[in-house]
């Protein structure tokens, strides 16, 4: 056994025994594929903190083995872990972690992936961006989601712009809840900087657009917010 499998199945052994479980609906995840543990982010965080030291010196190699698991909280894990050791990463290593969108299934695991790790790549390495054009145009709904969502955090500062609002015209009229939800979620990021660009944005796509998303992007321009009467918490819900 490699020390590679060893740290995977130590990590996998550790997640099992967290006793404290959500009571998620079925499905609410977006993925049926994978073994759900039901655990919740901050459970899994504390995990990572205490397997950090025993991270193998191939520490990609080891993640890479993790999220290879059949589990959704391992391979949550392994990006979670992926993003502490931020400081190490190289350019090289896009070509193996953008590998790991090919295997998730859900907004869950997508937004984890996307916002957290390879948005992070986007903004050391921009020429990557163009590794990810493609993706709006996919079979894939997970990787046309992924379109949008790799660039929410760079928007907030005005990074990207251009391709944030190539990727958001080709994907208004896409009616899918995973795709027009991640349409409104980037509208909303994109205000702070490209407010004027957001609400034009608006007044040439209305009649594409879902009027569910015309809605929470006026109410966020108009008040600040999503929603008028929601509230910031920490609950686990798409961040869209």
């Amino acid at each position: 056994m490699t020390a590679a499998d060893r740290f995977a199945r130590t990590a996998l052994t550790m997640l099992r025994a967290v006793t404290t479980r959500r009571d998620s609906p079925e499905g609410y995840l977006g993925s049926e594929s994978y073994e759900l543990l039901d655990l919740y982010q901050k459970d899994i965080e504390q995990v990572g903190k205490q397997l950090l030291p025993e991270l193998p010196d191939d520490w990609a190699t080891a993640l890479d083995t993790l999220r290879s698991l059949p589990v959704v909280e391992a391979k949550t894990l392994a990006t979670d872990m992926a993003v502490r050791k931020r400081k190490q990463f190289e350019k090289s290593q896009w070509q193996l972690f953008s590998m790991w969108l090919d295997d998730c299934e859900g907004w869950a695991l997508v937004d984890n992936l996307c916002c957290d790790l390879l948005s992070e790549f986007l903004l050391r390495w921009p020429e990557l961006l163009d590794k990810t054009d493609n993706w709006a145009r996919s079979k894939n709904l997970w990787k046309r989601r992924a379109a949008l969502v790799i660039l929410v955090r760079p928007a907030r500062d005005g990074h990207f712009s251009a391709a944030l609002f190539q990727r958001l015209e080709f994907l208004a009229a896409d009616h899918d809840p995973m795709i027009y939800k991640a349409v409104s979620w980037a509208l909303r990021s994109a205000i702070t900087a490209e407010r004027a660009k957001v609400e034009r944005f608006l007044h040439d796509n209305s009649s594409v657009l879902k009027p569910v998303v015309i809605r929470e992007v006026r109410t966020k321009l108009d008040t600040g917010r999503k929603s008028p009467t929601l509230r910031n918490t920490k609950a686990n819900t798409p961040r869209q």
